[in-house]
């Protein structure tokens, strides 16, 4: 347990994560409040999914980018 690589990491708080703020960063990226019901996250999610989708912007790297981030959010919400 000599160097920082074999200590336990939530002793040096470098992977815990409060599942509250988790949740808003999450809501975040669907352009949400802390507030929204699970309606309101899954129909903005499939709004957001259909307008970023690759096939529907081919070739637009950042599009791919937000609809990867967009997926990824809603998978763990």
């Amino acid at each position: 347990y000599g160097n920082s690589y074999n200590q336990n990491s939530y002793e040096n708080g470098w992977d815990f994560v409060d599942p509250a703020v988790a949740r808003r960063k999450k809501l975040a990226v669907l352009g949400l409040q802390d507030n929204a019901s699970d309606d309101e996250i899954k129909k903005t999610y499939r709004q957001l999914a259909r307008q970023f989708h690759p096939d529907k912007n081919p070739g637009n790297k950042e599009a791919e980018a937000r609809f990867k981030e967009i997926s990824e959010a809603y998978q763990s919400l």
